[in-house]
């Protein structure tokens, strides 16, 4: 069944990549979800007992070191195998609120927990661990999903059950979300599915782990991800997109495929399971992506130096602006007014996050319009090592 479901997942791929050129990135509806606090951790509990909440506070400390270190559950455990054993005395307050759980048909009350821990005393726990915590802002990840293989299974017609199905598993992925801190916003686009899994060859999913070895980009190489992936990304107005194709089989598990795009990376998950096992292992998957993309490599790339040519009719209000909206971005590290000329402004600006990164950040700005795309003034082989001395310019227009 599965090779007849992905076969069919390709046909209709063909037919729908008109659709997605004609259309482009407008077909979209949009579900936001709250941004949770870094410190902060909720999550339901079955009863307000202190067994429960103890055992509670041991997950929500585990959910934490994941957050600020980027491991996986197991790895978290592993290192902090003493110390969550006192989760207890990491929590500075708690709280209990009740919660719609919307995965529930009718909807039903739940009670969540809400746990915040001590900023100060974990940062210096971690530190003394030889470890470095990410504080920072977290991007926030727009998921697009859908479901296939219902016709097979005589559910197509049945918009009860997607509907049903839908909402469980935006709540599974939204409550993943909040206990990991990452801002999160659901996005519906048909076309934007059909052109990302349309491939020419069937995926084997009895070879999930070999053939998604050999399709995965390398983190560094940000050729490598779609530049149609970067347009759409730029629509949405976001460094990080989740595309997921789920498929129910007879016995209730699902296959499920993931593909995570980021300025310099794309990433692939298949795997099939329970929803419980799929969202743990998504947790772990995400998670790691997105430290890796905007922590971690920001170590790793070295400080880049990029001029920011911008025209237009310009007053001293207007350079104001854009000066103050450059300390505003997060990807510019320093910048400094270097010239005036014509009815230009020349910026030099530094950067540890990379080009692409800088340029999505830059195509944000509703005031800007790009005029050119980077101009290279080294060759392309530096290019991609590009180091303070390597200069490369932006070019846009105030609006």
């Amino acid at each position: 069944m599965k090779d007849a479901i992905i076969a069919r997942m390709k046909w209709i791929s063909k037919l729908c990549l008109l659709m997605v050129l004609v259309i482009g990135p407008m077909a979209a509806t949009e579900t936001v979800a709250e941004e949770s606090n870094l410190w902060r951790v909720e999550m339901p509990v079955e009863n307000q007992t202190v067994k429960v909440r103890n055992r509670i506070m041991i997950q929500a400390f585990d959910r934490l070191m994941m957050r600020l270190t980027g491991d996986d559950r197991e790895t978290v455990i592993s290192n902090f195998s003493r110390v969550r054993r006192q989760a207890s005395q990491w929590v500075t307050q708690f709280s209990y609120h009740p919660e719609i759980d919307i995965t529930k048909d009718p909807p039903e009350e739940r009670q969540i927990l809400s746990l915040v821990f001590d900023e100060v005393a974990i940062q210096h726990m971690i530190v003394e661990k030889g470890l470095q915590p990410w504080l920072g802002k977290r991007p926030e990840t727009v998921v697009i999903f859908d479901f296939l293989g219902l016709e097979e299974l005589g559910m197509a017609g049945d918009t009860h059950f997607l509907e049903e199905q839908r909402r469980q598993w935006v709540q599974n992925l939204q409550d993943m979300a909040n206990v990991m801190a990452w801002p999160i916003r659901f996005v519906s686009s048909e076309a934007l599915l059909e052109h990302a899994f349309g491939e020419e060859q069937p995926f084997d999913w009895s070879r999930a782990d070999a053939q998604l070895e050999e399709k995965q980009p390398s983190l560094e190489n940000a050729d490598r991800v779609p530049e149609w992936i970067h347009q759409w990304m730029k629509s949405f107005d976001t460094s990080s997109l989740l595309l997921g194709q789920l498929i129910i089989d007879r016995q209730g598990q699902w296959l499920a495929r993931w593909e995570h795009y980021l300025p310099h990376a794309a990433r692939v998950l298949a795997i099939d399971g329970s929803a419980e096992m799929i969202v743990s292992a998504l947790e772990d998957f995400v998670g790691r992506n997105i430290r890796t993309e905007f922590f971690e490599n920001r170590e790793r790339f070295e400080a880049q130096k990029v001029r920011l040519k911008l025209q237009g009719n310009l007053s001293l209000n207007i350079l104001k602006e854009m000066e103050e909206l450059l300390q505003d971005m997060e990807s510019v590290d320093t910048f400094r007014l270097e010239k005036l000329e014509g009815d230009a402004a020349v910026f030099e600006l530094i950067t540890h996050d990379g080009l692409k990164t800088l340029e999505l950040n830059l195509d944000k700005i509703v005031r800007l319009k790009k005029v050119v795309h980077p101009v290279t003034v080294n060759d392309q082989e530096n290019a991609d090592n590009a180091s303070v001395g390597t200069t490369e310019t932006l070019q846009y227009r105030w609006k």
